[in-house]
């Protein structure tokens, strides 16, 4: 063997271990950065975990009496609205009729909650659903509306957000008549079968509403 061979034979197995050593490390760095947390499905995202639909008795758009049960074993997603308000709600409702329309074939449930029960009664919400929604069957969603104490509490106390009236803003009624508005969350939220808050989304973000999508669909499947 020459003499200047083995100098250079030297180097080059040292660079190849180097570089076989660099591929092997590299994509273990790659996935410890970029490969999203991953969370189970029906476990609450982080800070949600003593969220929940609690009991109540309510009426839906048929003027049925309702309680918690129908969300009881259900993957369900609930918003809180009014009929009259022009704010928030009528992205709220878009964002709820897209999943409504992308998640059609799936067990997934809807239910929107007004929190205006004395404007909002069954049948103002039931032409709200076909009118201002195109709704044209309600066996997917269903809306509910009743006694004012306990949307407050299934929003105040359980949910942890805020109802309160917002006298800053008047809305202009289709009657001539004025109301204050209404403040409320304006989030979609996430329920499981045993009604725990599992994910928010805000109705504005398309990224958060398409994760509760795929979310719910997976959460559906599994069932």
């Amino acid at each position: 063997m020459p003499k200047w061979f083995a100098p250079l034979f030297i180097v080059a197995t040292v660079g190849l271990i180097a570089i076989v050593g660099a591929l092997l490390v590299l994509p273990s760095l790659g996935g410890a950065s970029n490969a999203p947390a991953v969370q189970e499905v029906g476990v609450p995202d982080p800070g949600l975990e003593d969220l929940r639909i609690p009991e109540f008795s309510l009426l839906d758009q048929d003027g049925n009496e309702v309680d918690e049960s129908v969300l009881d074993g259900e993957v369900t997603i609930v918003d809180f609205i009014f009929t009259n308000c022009p704010f928030a709600c009528p992205g709220l409702g878009a964002a709820m009729s897209r999943l409504h329309s992308e998640l059609e074939g799936t067990d997934v449930r809807f239910a929107s909650f007004s929190v205006d029960s004395e404007r909002d009664t069954p049948e103002r919400l039931r032409a709200y659903a076909q009118e201002s929604l195109g709704l044209t069957g309600f066996d997917r969603w269903e809306f509910f509306t009743g006694d004012s104490e306990q949307i407050n509490r299934i929003v105040g106390e359980h949910l942890k957000f805020n109802i309160q009236i917002d006298e800053t803003r008047t809305i202009e009624l289709k009657d001539g008549g004025e109301m204050f508005n209404i403040a409320h969350p304006t989030r979609l939220f996430l329920i499981g079968p045993d009604r725990r808050v599992l994910s928010l989304a805000s109705f504005s973000s398309d990224a958060e509403v398409n994760a509760m999508r795929d979310r719910a669909r997976a959460l559906a499947a599994a069932q």
